[in-house]
């Protein structure tokens, strides 16, 4: 009797070293570890840039922030895809971004508005704007634009330049001479450079 309750037990003891192995190597996955990087959104103004993956932010706080770009960053302006080397000094962005190993890693940066590509561009804001007839177009990226007060004023494009005429999305190439148009810009290196070409209704 005691025999057989021995074989028994060893019989058992030999199952269990081959069964726990095999068990072993079906464990589910780990779940992440507590603390992991979460993301956060920033808004600010970009001050600095520093090739090929570094720029700095100005916060609403006057605090700067050095926020490091990487391959898998998204860009988006006005409503567009873009990319690092698109980024301008003095443009206000909205960054979302982690924290690893003290560095501000951004995953996204939104400048302007965040529409989609296929809607209406929005109003241009107040302040921001020149209006008049057009004289000329130089190039493939200027504009040269006669005022009510007859003062001509040069506008440059950039690949981000929106355009709207008749209430359709349009081209540079559509601009003509004497069409009458409204441009939205930002001052950059003391150039008004476009936002948004809308045009206007002749003036009678």
């Amino acid at each position: 009797m005691k025999g057989s309750w021995l074989l028994s037990l060893g019989l058992v003891t030999a199952w269990a070293s081959f069964a726990v192995p095999a068990s072993a190597q079906e464990r589910p996955p780990a779940r992440p570890r507590e603390g992991a990087p979460r993301e956060t959104r920033l808004r600010g103004k970009i001050v600095r840039m520093e090739a090929p993956d570094r720029f700095i932010v100005r916060t609403p706080e006057n605090k700067e922030v050095t926020f490091y770009a990487g391959p898998e960053t998204r860009y988006l302006i006005d409503g567009r895809a873009a990319r690092f080397n698109d980024l301008r000094i003095g443009a206000d962005i909205s960054a979302v971004y982690t924290v690893r190993d003290d560095r501000y890693l951004v995953n996204s940066v939104t400048v302007g508005a965040a529409a989609p590509a296929d809607t209406a561009p929005p109003p241009p804001a107040e302040g921001t704007f020149v209006e008049g007839s057009v004289v000329r177009v130089v190039g493939q990226d200027q504009v040269i634009v006669r005022t009510p007060e007859n003062k001509e004023v040069t506008v440059y494009v950039v690949p981000q330049t929106t355009y709207t005429f008749s209430d359709r999305p349009g081209r540079f190439t559509d601009l003509r001479p004497s069409a009458d148009i409204r441009v939205n810009y930002d001052t950059r290196d003391r150039r008004f450079v476009a936002r948004s070409i809308l045009g206007r209704p002749r003036r009678r």
